[in-house]
Order: C-alpha cells, then structure tokens, then sequence
C-alpha cells in the first residue's frame, strides 16, 4: 500500500503491526520528518486555533496541505495531524469566550473566566446555544 506523502506506507505498517505485537523487525521503530530541501518549514499548529475560532476551516486545510508537501516522513513516521481540544478550547465549546494575544507570534490564547463568584453563578445550567 502506498500512501501519497508516504511511498512506504506498506513496510511502516508491517514495522508497527510487529511492534505493537511485542515483535522487533531488525530495529525499533524510528520516527523522523524534516523539510524537503529547497522546501519552507511549515508549522501547522501555529495558526490552528486561530483558524477553528475564525471559521477559516479551508486556510487551515491549505497549511496543513503545504506541510505535507514540503515534509519528507522518515523511518515509520506516518503523516498525521490532531486538532488537539486542550483546556481552553474546551472552555470554550461550554460557553467561555476564546481570547487571543494580538501581539503573539504564536497566536497564545486564553479562555476568559465567566465565574466572578460562584454563588451568584449557580446553579449551572446547559444553555443548547452554547453562549
């Protein structure tokens, strides 16, 4: 089986399939990626929250296709790409609005807090508009 930005895709898998097996095929599995020469180094998880909040769902595509491209996957590393919920995120699917720092490089962002004081806050309560 041949993968586009993984030729060996075939012989990857077998290397997994004997290590998740308890099984070694000549050496462990070695994972590795670097920029194909001549290539940009693309990150793409810089922008990708910024991109999910924004509703740019296709620039996040478009970097993600550019990493592809201009990566070349070593050894057994697969291509792959999580969107990764982390707390803040999560916050914000339950209401929390997402803050980001204007003057990051790196798009740092922050869920701001929507308890000042819990006593005034409860009971909770699930609002179906998610606001």
């Amino acid at each position: 089986m041949e993968l586009q930005y993984k030729p060996d895709f075939g012989r990857a898998k077998d290397v997994w399939t004997h290590f998740w097996e308890g099984e070694i095929i000549h050496r462990p599995p070695v994972l590795g990626s670097v920029t194909k020469q001549g290539s940009t180094a693309i990150d793409p998880s810089q922008d990708r929250y910024l991109n999910a909040v924004a509703g740019n769902t296709g620039r996040q595509l478009e970097t993600i296709n550019r990493w592809l491209e201009n990566t070349l996957f070593l050894g057994e590393q697969i291509p792959s790409f999580s969107p990764d919920h982390g707390p803040d995120q999560m916050a914000a699917c339950l209401g929390s609005k997402l803050v980001f720092n204007p003057d990051s490089k790196n798009h740092t962002n922050w869920a701001k807090p929507v308890v000042d004081n819990w006593q005034d806050f409860l009971p909770l309560e699930l609002k179906e508009s998610n606001q």
